[in-house]
């Protein structure tokens, strides 16, 4: 059943799917930085990339959202606080909260947008959602690396390994990072996608 757009739950979940990619952002470069310090540069180069990823998923949703310029929407909603100190306990905390967004919040969205007659929206949902799951399995392997590896060898390895590959992905040049303990982080195809380039066009938000 349509409904304005000024009266939809769907204009409130585009808000709190801003926020929430807004904060993840934030979230992922402090986590960066605190990498960084640890001597873990690959870490905060995944993390990087990560949060500019999810830059560009707040930049989608407020798009989305432009039929509300100069009003203020008010939301509810809850966010994570991701202070752990242990960077493995950081990385399975992100992976956690990307996985509630791929299985849970965004196919949810995704649903009620479709009940009230926003298929961009919907589309966009379910686009973004995959993308959270590759974050997930990404976020998911390297924690689990990094527990069952010892500190000190990952350093040195760290170090000594470092490599840097670029790929002209979605033409748009990605940097990956090659070491901790002979993984490849290569980020899936769906993840590259120039969301500044993304239009109202659906077949824009295609998955191929």
């Amino acid at each position: 059943m349509a409904v304005h757009f000024e009266e939809s739950k769907t204009k409130e979940n585009l808000m709190r799917a801003f926020a929430g990619e807004s904060q993840a952002r934030n979230r992922y470069t402090i986590a960066a930085e605190r990498a960084r310090r640890a001597g873990m540069d690959t870490i905060a180069e995944m993390f990087l990339y990560t949060a500019d990823q999810e830059r560009a998923h707040a930049e989608r949703f407020y798009e989305l959202l432009k039929e509300e310029s100069g009003k203020t929407i008010f939301i509810d909603g809850g966010y994570p606080v991701d202070q752990q100190e242990n960077l493995a306990d950081l990385l399975k905390a992100a992976e956690h909260n990307e996985k509630e967004e791929f299985e849970e919040i965004y196919p949810a969205f995704a649903e009620i947008a479709k009940q009230e007659g926003f298929f961009e929206a919907a589309s966009a949902f379910l686009q973004i959602a995959e993308i959270e799951h590759v974050h997930q399995k990404r976020f998911g392997k390297v924690a689990k690396m990094l527990q069952t590896a010892q500190t000190a060898d990952i350093s040195m390895r760290e170090n000594r390994r470092r490599k840097y590959v670029r790929s002209a992905v979605m033409s748009r040049e990605i940097f990956f990072h090659m070491n901790l303990l002979h993984t490849v982080w290569i980020p899936s195809r769906i993840q590259d996608k120039e969301w500044s380039k993304c239009t109202k066009n659906n077949e824009d938000l295609k998955i191929d």
